[in-house]
């Protein structure tokens, strides 16, 4: 069942919204660059750290696969 007081309570902040940017009283983001700077380098480290662990998983798979120079298992 739906919260009767929620769509009142979306509704005002949607108002306060509009009334905000018309009124041009938009309020700076600025105070949290730090937290936008921190998410995007936790999502560098994340990619650094999977392009490693692929790097890692092919150079595995090549050294076990077989080269021609290598002689042949017993049977």
């Amino acid at each position: 069942m739906i919260d009767p007081v929620l769509p009142g309570a979306l509704a005002g902040a949607a108002a306060d919204a509009a009334h905000a940017i018309q009124s041009g009283d938009i309020p700076s983001l600025r105070p949290y660059i730090h937290v936008f700077l921190a998410y995007g380098a936790a999502w560098l480290l994340i990619l650094v750290w999977i392009w490693r662990i692929s790097s890692s998983l092919r150079a595995l798979a090549r050294s076990r696969t077989p080269t021609s120079d290598a002689p042949p298992p017993p049977a």
